[in-house]
C-alpha cells in the first residue's frame, strides 16, 4: 500500500532540538514513502535527497489533504502552533516530545486573537489538567512518545490510546580529534572543560551549576564552564555577574550543528540537568553519549530509565550544587573515570538510538495507521458501519469520539 505522507515539523533553519530531530529521521522514512513536508510558512534548508522534498504551508495542504497521512512534530514551544488547525480536522501520526504542553498553550491563550488555537477549543487549567496535552491528544490517530515515563503518564491519563515508545533516533556526532577541535575553539590542552548545551533556560538548572562552578573553580583554576546555546531572557548572564565568573563562562549564542558539535567533542564533560521536567527526552544527552562523554543528569522523569553507570545523576536536592562541585572535582582529578563513563555511554547509544532504528519503528506504525485509515475511508464510502478499530480511528475521523477523548 503506498502512503503519501504530510511531515509536520519545525526544520532547520528554526532553531529547535525537534528541527535537528526530524532531520535526522526524514532520510529514512523518505527511502519509505513519499513526503511532502509541511512549514509555517519558510523554506526550510536540508541537505542531500531531503533539499528536494515539496513544501506546503499549512493552509496549501488542506487542498490535498485526502492525498496524505499526517505525521505530527508536537513539542513544547511556538514553533508548532501552525500544526493545531490542520491537526484538528487531519487526524494523524503524532509524537509528543513534550508530555506537557502547557508553555505552548498558555503563550496561545494570551495571544489567541491572533494564534492557530481553533475557535471552539477551550484549554483545560492547571487544576483541572497539570499536564496539558489533551487538546493535541484528542485529535490523534496514534502517539509516539520516546519514554516509558511519558507512555505510562498517557496510558493512565487516556484509556485506550493507541501509543509506541520509541526511543528517540539521534545521528551520532563526526567523530572530530578532541584536541584538534579544541585548537580551533580555542581551548587550552590543559583546561578542564565543563559544557551545557541548547537553550539557556531555567530548568536546566544553569543557576546551580555556576553555584557549583565557582566552588569548584577556586581550587581547579585551569576551568571554564561553557554555555554553548542562545540565552533565554539575559537568563543567566546577571548570576554569572553575581558571581564573579565573567572570565570563567563562555556563553556563546545560538551554534550550526558544525559548531556544536566541535563543542561537544572539545568537552571533558557534559552537564544535562533538567528540573523540573516537562516528559522531555533530551536529544543533547544522547548526543553526548554517542561522543562518549560523561554525563550529569536529573534522575527523573524520562531520565530515571537512564541506566546505571554510563552516565552521573544529581538529584535535584539542597545538596545538589555541592554534589555537582564534588563531581567535578572527581572527573577532573580522575580522568580515567571520565573516560570509562564516556565509553560506557557510546555502547549504549549505539545500542538503542540510532536513527535507522528509530525510522523503522516508525514505519511500521505508519503502515499500521495508514492501512486503517484507508479502510475508514473504504467503509465509509460504501456506507460501512463506521465501527472503530484499534487505534480508536473511525470511518469519519473528524467527528468520532475515541475512546481518549477529553470535552474540550
Amino acid at each position: 500500500m503506498a502512503i503519501k505522507l504530510a511531515y509536520f515539523s519545525p526544520l532547520n533553519p528554526v532553531q529547535s532540538g525537534i528541527s535537528d530531530y526530524s532531520a535526522d529521521l526524514l532520510p529514512y522514512l523518505a527511502e519509505e514513502f513519499e513526503i511532502c513536508l509541511v512549514t509555517d510558512h519558510y523554506q526550510p534548508i536540508l541537505g542531500g535527497k531531503l533539499a528536494h522534498l515539496p513544501v506546503k504551508s499549512s493552509e496549501e495542504f488542506e487542498r490535498y489533504r485526502s492525498d496524505f497521512f499526517p505525521c505530527y512534530q508536537m513539542g513544547n514551544s511556538i514553533y508548532h502552533q501552525y500544526m493545531l488547525a490542520c491537526m484538528n480536522v487531519n487526524p494523524g501520526l503524532l509524537t509528543l516530545h513534550d508530555v506537557n504542553l502547557r508553555g505552548l498553550f498558555n503563550f496561545l491563550e494570551v495571544q489567541r486573537r491572533d494564534s492557530s488555537i481553533p475557535h471552539n477549543w477551550v484549554i483545560p487549567g492547571p487544576d483541572s489538567e497539570p499536564e496539558l496535552n489533551s487538546p493535541c491528544i484528542s485529535h490523534a490517530l496514534g502517539v509516539v512518545v520516546h519514554s516509558n515515563y511519558a507512555a505510562n503518564l498517557l496510558r493512565r491519563k487516556y484509556r485506550g490510546l493507541y501509543i509506541e515508545k520509541i526511543d528517540m533516533g539521534v545521528a551520532a556526532p563526526p567523530c572530530l580529534d578532541m584536541q584538534l577541535a579544541r585548537a580551533q575553539l580555542g581551548i587550552g590542552n590543559f583546561e578542564f572543560a565543563i559544557g551545557s548545551f541548547g537553550h539557556i533556560i531555567p530548568k536546566k538548572r544553569i543557576h546551580v551549576v555556576l553555584e557549583a562552578f565557582r566552588a569548584f573553580s577556586s581550587s581547579y583554576p585551569h576551568t571554564r564552564y561553557y554555555l554553548v546555546g542562545e540565552s533565554a531572557g539575559g537568563y543567566p548572564l546577571e548570576i554569572i555577574r553575581r558571581l564573579g565568573l565573567e572570565n570563567r563562562v563562555v556563553v556563546t549564542g545560538y551554534t550550526d550543528t558544525e559548531l556544536f558539535n566541535k563543542y561537544l567533542c572539545a568537552m571533558d564533560v557534559c552537564v544535562n540537568l533538567r528540573y523540573p521536567e516537562d516528559g522531555e527526552t533530551s536529544a543533547t544527552m544522547i548526543r553526548a553519549f554517542a561522543a562518549a562523554k560523561p554525563v550529569l543528569y536529573t534522575p527523573s522523569g524520562s531520565g530515571a530509565e537512564v541506566p546505571s553507570g554510563i552516565a552521573l545523576p544529581i538529584l535535584p536536592n539542597a545538596s545538589e550544587a555541592g554534589v555537582i562541585a564534588a563531581t567535578f572535582a572527581r572527573l577532573c582529578s580522575e580522568p580515567i573515570l571520565g573516560r570509562l563513563i564516556g565509553e560506557k555511554a557510546r555502547r549504549y547509544y549505539y545500542a538503542n538510538h540510532l536513527p535507522g532504528k528509530a525510522a523503522a519503528k516508525y514505519i511500521k506504525m505508519i503502515y499500521t495507521l495508514g492501512a486503517s485509515q484507508q479502510s475508514n475511508k473504504s467503509d465509509s464510502m460504501h456506507g460501512g458501519n463506521c465501527s472503530e478499530n484499534r487505534s480508536g480511528s473511525a470511518g469519519n475521523s473528524r467527528s468520532v469520539r475515541r475512546p481518549w477523548y477529553r470535552v474540550l
